[in-house]
């Protein structure tokens, strides 16, 4: 397979069985309404080129099954039936500088593969039937996923699901259900994202995701929690995030244990700054910013957990409080730990 040629002229490849097989495009194709896997189908390839193509209104927009190194750029992937850009079984590839927008089930999706980077990608309106996310790692380790932009997605921006050992890093995550979503996933960094404005939790961890690193993150004014982990997420490290203006809560564990939580801010939280409940137990609270909530650090039904060299000062009620969740008396629960 060769690289992707420097000729301007357009094909058009229109109402295929399968738009393009096994073939690196020239600049400036179009796909489209391809009726079979995808519009470029990549099977047991490597070292394509996959570059400067439009690729729309297909069962899947660009699909990979054991490829390895190549290279998938500068492609428009819009309004296809599933995935805009999937790869399953593959190693090595490097999806940069595309713009995956209105594909029904996912933008980008990683299926048990590995070692690929997913770089500097527009992802955006994704998920519009019910789908899973943005960017999406589904039993995919050791892979990067940096600086990419997702937003407006009806799920998750970007989506980790029984994933380890991965990197996200420096994206930009608005407007979606979730900013950063894992469930069962372990060993993975989040670090340097700005997960702000999210219809629910700025990075949520839920169902055992364990042994992560969550550091240098901004999860501000999220519509319910900046930083939350639930459900047996446990082990984890939080460590110098901004969790502040969000609706509810900046940092949450509801029945999560030995986790560490140090050196974040958490401002300005209509709720409580940090907060633990529901036999989160054994969890280090240490040398925290937690001002102007309601409360600063509250704790509810949790046990053996180490509060030190905290600042939480200018908070409605108190700057550290034990007690009933129910004292929010301008909140409605349990609505608001319903996720």
């Amino acid at each position: 397979m060769g690289d992707t040629g420097s000729s301007p002229a357009q094909n058009v490849w229109d109402s295929n069985f399968v738009g393009v097989w096994h073939m690196a495009q020239s600049p400036t194709d179009t796909v489209k309404n391809s009726t079979s896997s995808a519009g470029i189908s990549l099977n047991n390839v490597d070292h394509c080129n996959i570059s400067y193509n439009n690729v729309s209104n297909n069962n899947r927009g660009i699909y990979g099954n054991a490829t390895t190194n190549n290279t998938i750029l500068n492609n428009t992937v819009l309004n296809n039936k599933q995935f805009g850009i999937f790869l399953k079984n593959s190693r090595n590839n490097t999806i940069m500088n595309n713009i995956a927008s209105n594909n029904a089930v996912g933008g980008i999706g990683l299926y048990s593969s590995r070692s690929n980077v997913v770089e500097e990608n527009i992802v955006s309106s994704n998920s519009i039937e019910n789908g899973l996310g943005g960017i999406c790692l589904y039993f995919s380790d050791s892979n990067s996923i940096r600086k990419n932009n997702a937003s407006s997605d009806p799920y998750g921006g970007i989506v980790l699901t029984f994933s380890n050992n991965n990197v996200i890093e420096d994206n930009t995550i608005s407007n979606n259900t979730y900013g950063i979503y894992l469930e069962s996933s372990c060993n993975d960094t989040i670090k340097k994202n700005t997960a702000s404005s999210n219809n629910k939790s700025g990075i949520y961890l839920v169902w055992s995701s364990l042994n992560n690193m969550i550091k240098d993150n901004t999860a501000n004014s999220n519509n319910m929690i900046g930083i939350f982990l639930s459900d047996s997420s446990s082990n984890n490290t939080i460590i110098n995030n901004n969790a502040s203006f969000n609706e509810d809560f900046g940092i949450c564990l509801l029945s999560s244990d030995y986790n560490i939580i140090t050196g974040n801010y958490a401002n300005s939280n209509n709720a409580s700054g940090i907060v633990l409940s529901y036999s989160s137990s054994n969890n280090t609270i240490k040398n925290n910013t937690a001002c102007f909530n309601y409360f600063g650090i509250f704790l509810h039904s949790s046990n053996y957990n180490t509060i030190t060299g905290n600042y939480a000062s200018s908070n409605q009620v108190t700057g550290i409080s034990i007690g009933d969740l129910y004292l929010y008396s301008h909140l409605t629960f349990p609505a608001i730990l319903i996720f």
